[in-house]
């Protein structure tokens, strides 16, 4: 997520992963939020915080759950074709079920955005 974005999961501002990690039930159980991300946000100012995974990885390169950057010069290069202004995330560690719920909404959100193809990065 945007750094000036936090999604503040269960309302709690600057969650720590930690803290995120300590609340996995809590996840699990949550509604899955589709955070968009403005396509030119830079790596620098994404955060990453996901109660089911080690994020260190991500830490260090976020390219492993959000390649942005990647994606950008494959447009740039013409192997593919115009990405969108927005780009998504959203915390996986939830009920597929409730994923199931929640994806026509937001099929029908990149339909009227113009979307004709995702990438997803499942991590």
């Amino acid at each position: 997520f945007p750094a000036d974005q936090d999604p503040m999961p269960f309302g709690v501002a600057r969650m720590t992963q930690d803290e995120a990690i300590g609340r996995i039930d809590d996840f699990l159980r949550a509604t899955p939020e589709l955070m968009a991300i403005p396509r030119e946000t830079p790596e620098s100012s994404l955060r990453v915080r996901h109660p089911g995974y080690d994020v260190r990885s991500v830490l260090r390169d976020p390219g492993v759950a959000f390649p942005r950057a990647l994606l950008v010069e494959a447009e740039r290069d013409e192997l593919i074709g115009r990405l969108s202004d927005e780009l998504y995330s959203f915390v996986g560690a939830c009920a597929q079920g409730r994923i199931r719920r929640e994806a026509p909404g937001w099929v029908e959100r990149w339909k009227t955005a113009g979307i004709e193809a995702l990438l997803l990065v499942p991590v």
